[in-house]
């Protein structure tokens, strides 16, 4: 009688098992990662439309904020306007504080002014003072004229166009001097500092 050989069946079945198994699992893997694929875009997407939607309701928020709010912009605005246009209006304004002052500071004490004439336009001043002596028309000129690092003016030339002795009264005898003193017409101005 012929034998049967049943293990070799036995171990035809547990293989047939087995992979019946491993593609069961792979298959399950693979349908796992596809609808891993298909629902991850589609959840990123309704993640971006739910922040879109709030983005909008903040900026119809934020718009609603400022349409309240426009008289309130209105009047900042023109206030805005009126500062730059007085602005404009100072700095084309011609002032003579400046230099005067500058004047005052370089003037040595013996010395004084009479007469000063100028023009902010040309930028030249004529100056008419009185000193006691020669020594102190000296010190006036030196102490006007523009010496880089040593006495810095806003006088860029000072210019004798005369001197001559006076006597201020019977007692005491004295020297007029002329002098023409050119100035940069940029330091008239009231706003920049050239």
């Amino acid at each position: 009688m012929p034998q049967i050989n049943l293990a070799s069946d036995v171990f035809r079945a547990r293989l047939v098992a087995r992979r019946r198994r491993m593609f069961y699992v792979l298959s399950g893997f693979i349908l796992l990662l596809a609808l891993f694929f298909w629902g991850l875009p589609l959840f990123l997407q309704s993640r971006a439309q739910a922040r879109i939607a709030d983005v909008d309701r903040e900026i119809r928020g934020f718009e609603a904020q400022l349409a309240a709010r426009q008289e309130e912009v209105a009047a900042i605005k023109l206030f805005a306007e009126r500062l730059s246009l007085l602005k404009d209006r100072l700095a084309s304004r011609i002032g003579w504080s400046r230099i005067l002052g500058e004047l005052e500071r370089t003037t040595t004490p013996p010395a004084a002014f009479r007469k000063l004439t100028g023009s902010a336009d040309t930028g030249v001043i004529l100056a008419d003072g009185l000193v006691p002596n020669l020594d102190a028309a000296a010190d006036l000129l030196a102490s006007l004229q523009q010496v880089k690092e040593s006495n810095e003016t806003f006088f860029s030339s000072v210019e004798v166009t005369g001197i001559s002795a006076e006597r201020a009264d019977p007692t005491s005898a004295g020297y007029a001097v002329s002098l023409q003193l050119k100035v940069s017409p940029a330091h008239f101005t009231l706003t920049t500092s050239p």
